[in-house]
């Protein structure tokens, strides 16, 4: 096999397709299944949606159905042949009610409070699943990465495996000198010793991805194909806007504080007097002070105003100050989430940049294997080119590395930039819990 075959073997300007590539989506929507973080975002999503429920029926009038039923026996003795025995019975039934219909503002306090506390318990939940979802990207990339690089690798070691086999032979011809091939072997040495590295990194890179996807490594015998679909490059302003309408974990924070700022109205509800209605009608049938059944009917409207015994002021001044600190976090996560998208954006634009830049010097590269290669070909005596054709590898393998890192960094900055703006979950198609 030509020593020159090897040099070119590979996809210079694009990576190797797959036959069996898994699905991004499906690995990521498998991580989400078999997370148990997820499913405990998820009750408590169901714990705050109860609260709602639980508040509203705070509105709903109480009301209650009593009934109870006894006898009574008197024995009247006063003569012993006149002896008797009275025995009666009675049975009564009672419904009452009862509807607080002013409460100073505390039920629509509490019940504002309760929805937003919800609604951050959705955002928490989209937020989680966006982590995990990220994590499980750059595991998958980490793996993808790998195994093109050790792929790269072993495809560099068979040239130097030609270009050794080419020396031996000028060797034993009496057309190079023993130095070079000694310098071939070295080179061929030292893939050896980076394939190693790389199988090693591989390894730990497969185990780091089966803790996060829960998919076993002998899963992945196919090297994983990322999602290739790049959107275009925005400007970061953009971004920023975005994030801070869409990131859920902003979402959340901004929920909480809202929730807080509710609970300075509940606070303040406790100086205020309230107000309700009671009514209640009873039957009773067989008493005993009646000659028949007797019923009673009343409606009572109750105010309860507490002047003395609390500190409403120290209560409300506690919701207040909850309330200014939860929405100074807000504002701090805001301000860095921007300079993140900032930092994000100007990486991805390195990373492209450089990779225009690896495909240029691959090009060049190219023309000094084909010049190398000539010269292997045409040479004799000392001096062959093997210093050269060592150094043009040692080139090759190097642009093409920076490459691959390139290329994978530019598109998992893409899916870092979807994670900042929190359009990550759309982006993959997966459920929106904070919309």
């Amino acid at each position: 096999m030509g020593l020159g075959k090897h040099f070119f073997f590979g996809c210079i300007f694009g990576l190797s397709s797959t036959a069996h590539a898994l699905d991004l989506n499906q690995t990521i929507k498998t991580a989400l299944q078999e997370n148990p973080y997820i499913y405990q975002q998820q009750q408590l999503v169901e714990v705050n949606q109860q609260e709602i429920n639980l508040t509203k029926s705070r509105r709903l009038p109480q009301i209650n159905l009593s009934a109870d039923a006894g006898w009574s026996q008197r024995k009247d003795e006063t003569t012993e042949a006149n002896s008797t025995d009275n025995v009666k019975g009675r049975a009564g039934i009672g419904v009452n009610g009862r509807w607080d219909f002013y409460d100073g503002g505390r039920y629509a306090g509490d019940l504002s409070a309760s929805e937003k506390r919800y609604l951050a318990a959705r955002s928490s939940l989209a937020a989680v699943q966006q982590d995990v979802a990220m994590r499980v990207i750059q595991a998958y990339y980490d793996v993808y990465l790998n195994r093109e690089q050790l792929a790269f690798s072993s495809d560099v070691a068979k040239a130097y495996d030609d270009l050794v086999a080419h020396v031996e032979k000028r060797v034993k011809k009496g057309l190079a000198p023993e130095y070079e091939l000694s310098e071939a072997r070295l080179a061929r040495s030292e893939i050896d010793f980076r394939a190693q590295s790389l199988q090693q990194a591989l390894i730990e890179a497969e185990a780091a991805f089966f803790v996060e996807a829960s998919i076993p490594p002998n899963s992945l015998e196919e090297p994983i194909r990322p999602n290739n679909q790049i959107f275009q490059q925005q400007d970061a302003e953009k971004w920023k806007t975005l994030a801070l309408e869409n990131n859920p974990m902003l979402q959340q924070l901004a929920f909480n504080a809202q929730a807080l700022n509710n609970q300075v109205d509940v606070a303040a509800s406790a100086s205020k007097p309230t107000l309700a209605v009671e009514a209640s009608h009873r039957w009773d049938d067989g008493a005993e002070e009646l000659a028949g059944d007797r019923q009673d009917s009343s409606v009572l409207l109750r105010m309860n105003w507490q002047l003395t015994g609390q500190s409403t002021s120290s209560q409300v001044n506690k919701a207040q100050a909850q309330y200014r600190s939860a929405k100074a976090e807000l504002q701090y996560r805001q301000k860095e989430i921007t300079r993140q998208i900032q930092v994000i954006s100007y990486s991805r634009k390195s990373a492209l940049a450089s990779l225009d830049l690896y495909g240029e010097d691959l090009k060049r590269i190219q023309q000094l294997l084909k010049a190398s290669r000539k010269r292997l070909e045409m040479s004799t005596g000392s001096n062959s080119g093997v210093s050269a054709a060592v150094k043009v590898l040692k080139q090759y393998q190097s642009a093409q590395d920076g490459y691959l890192k390139a290329y994978f960094e530019s598109q998992l900055l893409a899916y870092r930039l979807l994670h900042a703006t929190g359009l990550l979950n759309e982006a993959l198609d997966l459920p929106q819990h904070n919309s």
